[in-house]
């Protein structure tokens, strides 16, 4: 299992190595309990946006994710970025990672 994490984990950051059209990055943590991302701007490495469905009320932690996922795309439309690149820290793309991913690409923003 460690190998696999590992392996995820080395692929994607060959995408952001190879990022030459400064896209910024949704970089996603999960805990047990929720959800946080943060939109890192390559150029000046820094923090441009944070969200985290620990201030979301109401629903499953699935629908949580998928809400903040719609959140998180209305703040990129309205900073005119319709092109990101999506890091999930070695995790599968499955469950709450899903969720969120959708709730972006609902939105019309390209993964």
């Amino acid at each position: 299992m460690l190998n696999k994490i590992k392996k995820n984990v080395l692929k994607n950051r060959s995408k952001i190595r190879n990022n030459f059209d400064n896209l910024p990055i949704v970089s996603v943590t999960r805990s047990n309990k929720n959800l946080v991302a943060q939109l890192f701007d390559i150029i000046t490495k820094k923090v441009i946006y944070t969200n985290s469905t620990s201030k979301l009320k109401s629903g499953t932690k699935i629908e949580k994710s998928s809400q903040l996922g719609t959140e998180f795309a209305d703040y990129l439309l309205k900073s005119k970025i319709k092109k990101i690149i999506f890091n999930r820290n070695g995790r599968i793309y499955h469950g709450r990672v899903k969720a969120f991913a959708e709730g972006l690409r609902s939105n019309k923003i390209d993964i």
